[in-house]
């Protein structure tokens, strides 16, 4: 089990992307899900009581699976949406994901071992991001980082999926920070890939999330501070050096998207009018939302209303607008009931911490399903489980 658990932490970071698939004639499977298909067929042939749940767990898998069902209810009302139908089933698949890895680090990782397999974790992110790094700016010559390939083509999704991807992994990477060179250099390269997205949403997120931890965590800061701020300091010199020779001996500057965001960025935060086409994007998907939310207050519109009742006829960028608007005051105070649970569950660790920029980050874009987020939600319910206060 223990081979099978290494193997698991290393394929995680490829459920953000389907480029690396095993094609069997005309089937053609993710890798990672053949790698949870394999442990779901092991914890079928364990011990029943192993599957179950701590009692202090239950009412947050029941507000899991209150949201599922709204979620059905919210299909029916728009039956004519097939799009939304795949919603309903990466919402289905979520629930599993967290229920298994829940399940994984609450019986089968002791939390002492935990970090071990973060490293893991970090070592094949971090191979996966030089990776695109490499394909982004040497062969597709972008202007930003992404992590999803279309026939080499250049897409918004991808920016989205490599935003989110390090919105989750970022925090994890910090939490076991060291003088290990090896750790120190996948620190740099998670800085660089940070700059390089050029997203100023992910740049705001994992700021907030920053400085609320260091709000609310302050009688700890020396300790936290004094245990990686030399690595942060090296990675954060080495990345700098790093750009400056990009900027100097590269032809074409792949860092114009990042330069240009950060530039709206300070113009947002002093007040000037920045003509800004995606700041004026959104503010138009608030206010539909709200009046959406106004037509049908507590059950919402239903799934898909929201995409085909604005002027641009596109997703909001926003989770919790979305929402508030397909699925109503229900939906989005249910949801909002889980972040509060969770956070209460994991009050004894640090581990809500490393979720936070993910929840800020679904202000600016529409990605509460993806697989990562609960899977590494349920190995952290899982160890947060195991403790009891104080340790």
């Amino acid at each position: 089990m223990k081979a099978m658990l290494k193997l698991f932490f290393i394929s995680l970071p490829f459920y953000f992307t389907s480029d690396f698939r095993l094609n069997i004639g005309s089937l053609s499977i993710t890798l990672n899900i053949i790698v949870l298909l394999l442990i779901t067929i092991m914890l079928f042939f364990i011990k029943k009581s192993i599957l179950k749940i701590n009692k202090k767990d239950i009412p947050l898998f029941f507000i899991l699976i209150l949201f599922l069902m709204l979620h059905l209810f919210s299909y029916n009302i728009n039956l004519n949406d097939i799009l939304y139908l795949k919603h309903i089933v990466h919402i289905f698949l979520a629930l599993i994901f967290f229920y298994i890895s829940y399940i994984i680090g609450y019986k089968f990782i002791n939390t002492n071992n935990f970090n071990m397999y973060v490293k893991l974790f970090i070592y094949s992110s971090t191979i996966l991001l030089i990776m695109y790094i490499y394909v982004y700016i040497f062969i597709l010559h972008a202007p930003f980082l992404g992590i999803l390939l279309n026939n080499n083509e250049l897409t918004t999704a991808g920016k989205n999926q490599a935003q989110l991807f390090i919105a989750l992994s970022f925090p994890l990477l910090l939490g076991i920070l060291n003088k290990n060179i090896i750790i120190i250099l996948c620190l740099f390269v998670y800085l660089f890939a940070t700059i390089y997205i050029g997203s100023r949403g992910l740049w705001v997120s994992l700021a907030v999330s920053l400085f609320i931890f260091l709000i609310l965590k302050k009688k700890h800061l020396f300790i936290v501070m004094s245990s990686f701020f030399k690595s942060l300091v090296i990675a954060i010199i080495i990345t700098v050096i790093t750009l400056g020779l990009f900027n100097v001996k590269i032809n074409y500057n792949v860092f114009n998207e990042a330069i240009d965001a950060f530039s709206k960025l300070i113009l947002l935060y002093e007040g000037q009018d920045n003509s800004d086409s995606s700041v004026s994007e959104r503010e138009i998907f608030i206010k539909q939302g709200i009046a959406n939310l106004a037509d049908k207050p507590i059950l919402g519109n239903g799934l898909g209303y929201f995409l085909v009742n604005n002027p641009y006829e596109k997703v909001s960028h926003n989770d919790y607008i979305f929402l508030l608007s397909d699925m109503g005051l229900l939906g989005f105070i249910v949801y909002i009931l889980f972040i509060i649970v969770l956070n209460y569950r994991l009050k004894y660790t640090y581990y809500f911490y490393y979720l936070l920029p993910f929840f800020i980050d679904l202000l600016f874009v529409n990605a509460y399903t993806v697989p990562l987020f609960w899977i590494l939600s349920g190995l952290y319910l899982g160890q947060a489980s195991q403790m009891k206060k104080g340790e």
